[in-house]
């Protein structure tokens, strides 16, 4: 059974830099805000 609703993820990462990503992926029909700073990023999303 799929799961649903809201989930954040924050890892530290060995890449370096700064971004701002908002992603949907159509096949396991999920959004994703993505934050990257330095090298630690923070990911919000809901999967529907």
């Amino acid at each position: 059974m799929e799961e649903r609703g809201f989930y954040f993820a924050a890892e530290e990462r060995e890449e370096f830099g700064i971004s701002v990503a908002l992603v949907w992926e159509p096949t396991e029909k999920d959004l994703q805000l993505s934050i990257m700073l330095g090298n630690y990023m923070l990911a919000v999303g809901f999967t529907f």
